[in-house]
Formats: structure tokens, sequence, C-alpha cells
């Protein structure tokens, strides 16, 4: 029971660790970019295949709020996948009918389903932090998409 308790332990100890380590990274490789001016080549680059599409370049949407839809958009997606499988983990709780087996299972998909919400959540913040100093490190503000 003890080395359960202190795997539990040791276990959030690295989660934390590592979520701390993340942040660390995403600050330096911000600040990274900065220097080596690497946001402003690849916004120039987006701007040239624009306009050789013949697309009004630089109107509506930045290079930053677009990845940060996309990210958002797939974040959006993997949270309602894990709360239908938090509706799952219910029925199956429900429909156990008194089966220790299956009512286990079923705390434990449910148990997941919590934790991966969690996770999703502070992915959310995380890729907002990191999206906000990007554009701050560049000294524009996020523009809004046009609309027609």
């Amino acid at each position: 029971m003890l080395n359960k308790q202190i795997f539990g332990q040791l276990r959030i100890g690295l989660v934390l660790a590592s979520v701390l380590m993340f942040f660390v990274l995403a600050v330096s490789s911000v600040q990274a970019a900065e220097q080596a001016g690497g946001l402003s080549a690849i916004k120039k680059g987006v701007d040239s295949t624009a306009q050789g599409a013949q697309l009004k370049a630089g109107e509506g949407v930045t290079l930053e709020s677009a990845i940060g839809n996309i990210i958002n958009s797939a974040l959006g997606l993997v949270g309602v996948v894990l709360f239908g499988y938090l509706l799952y983990g219910g029925y199956k709780y429900m429909t156990a009918a008194g089966d220790s087996a299956a009512v286990t299972k079923a705390l434990g998909i449910i148990r997941n389903a919590i934790i991966g919400i969690v996770i999703i959540s502070m992915s959310y913040l995380a890729t907002g932090f990191i999206l906000d100093q990007l554009i701050l490190s560049q000294g524009t503000t996020t523009q809004l998409p046009a609309t027609q």
C-alpha cells in the first residue's frame, strides 16, 4: 500500500515538473524566435504565397490567430470526444446493475475522462499563453477575422 502511495506521489510530481518544463521551454522558444526574426520571415512567406494565389494578404487574419484557431478547434474537438467518453462511463456505471467488476470499469472510464478533460483544459490555457507571448513579441495585436 505504501509503495502505491509513493508511486502516486512520484507520478504527480513528474507531471507537475513536465508542465513547468513545458512553460519554460515555450517562453524560451518564443524569445529565441523573436531574436532570430523567424516569425516575421514566416509572415513574409505566407503573404507572398497569398499574393501568388491572388488572395488578399494581411487582411483580417494574422498568422498567430490562424494558428490559434486551428489549435483551439482541435482542442475543442478532443474536449467533445472526452465529454462523450465521460457520458459513456456514466452509462456503463448506471447499467452495471451491482456487478462490482462493471462498476470498477465504469469508474475507471469516468476517472480517465475527467483526467483527459483536465489535461485538455491545461493545454488550452498553455496554448493561449504561448500565442499571447508570440503576439506580444511581435508588437502586434490579434486581428479578428474579416466579416463579409
